[in-house]
């Protein structure tokens, strides 16, 4: 089985608060991950629950 990594693209504010949180400074941001928008085309139906599970890995432990 091939697996493939997703990096997540961070702009505008939340690019500007990731920045301060990497400088150690407090920063609140708020965007959704990939995670979110499936799960969220899942439960409006245009995306199906099988796909879900192919998208994203659960780990365990």
């Amino acid at each position: 089985m091939k697996r493939a990594s997703v990096y997540e693209i961070v702009t505008g504010s939340a690019l500007k608060e990731v920045i301060k949180e990497a400088r150690g400074e407090d920063a609140y941001y708020q965007y959704p991950t990939l995670r979110t928008l499936i799960n969220k085309g899942v439960a409006l139906g245009f995306v199906p629950d099988s796909e879900f599970r192919k998208w994203i890995h659960e780990e365990n432990g």
